[in-house]
């Protein structure tokens, strides 16, 4: 078993490519296994200290929203609250 902390995406992306399981926490990945659903990867590449998919961008096309993003900050991100409503009341 292998895993890597990737903190950009060209790390990640390397990782993957060598059929690493990416995971943003795992909680799922672990309550899987030990309910015998599913057993846990051979290689995982943690990706939640990639800034670049997290936050919130807003441009003259809309809005982006980072995979990283919990309910959570979506509910009270300014722009998400301000010009969005629809997204932060169904978070």
């Amino acid at each position: 078993m292998s895993f890597t902390i990737a903190t950009t995406i060209d790390e990640a992306l390397t990782a993957l490519g060598k059929g690493a399981r990416p995971i943003a926490g795992g909680t799922d990945l672990v309550v899987g296994a030990r309910h015998g659903k599913a057993a846990l990867p051979a290689d995982l590449v943690a990706i939640d200290r990639i800034d670049e998919l997290g936050g919130v961008e807003l441009d003259s096309t809309g809005v982006r929203v980072g995979a990283l993003m919990s309910h959570a900050e979506l509910m009270t991100d300014p722009v998400i609250v301000g010009s969005y409503t629809a997204i932060a009341d169904s978070s």
